[in-house]
């Protein structure tokens, strides 16, 4: 099983994306919807940010799932 990345959460400067990924270290897995609601994120707002850490591998889909979870370990 390959390490994963680690991640200084406070060094994240885009407060949205620093909350998406401390709600995904606090619950594991969310969907894109829960998170949306969870932090009262607009709907377009919500995807977009997601988007953008998708791309930068800060997380994933685990085993094809609609459900997210961390691409790397928050420290």
């Amino acid at each position: 099983m390959q390490e994963l990345k680690k991640i200084e959460l406070k060094k994240i400067t885009n407060k949205t994306e620093k909350q998406i990924l401390h709600l995904l270290n606090e619950k594991e897995k969310c969907h894109v919807g829960e998170i949306v609601k969870e932090l009262s994120l607009s709907a377009i707002k919500g995807p977009q940010v997601i988007g953008s850490l998708l791309e930068k591998g800060f997380i994933k889909h685990p085993e094809q799932s609609s459900r997210l979870q961390l691409n790397v370990n928050l420290i």
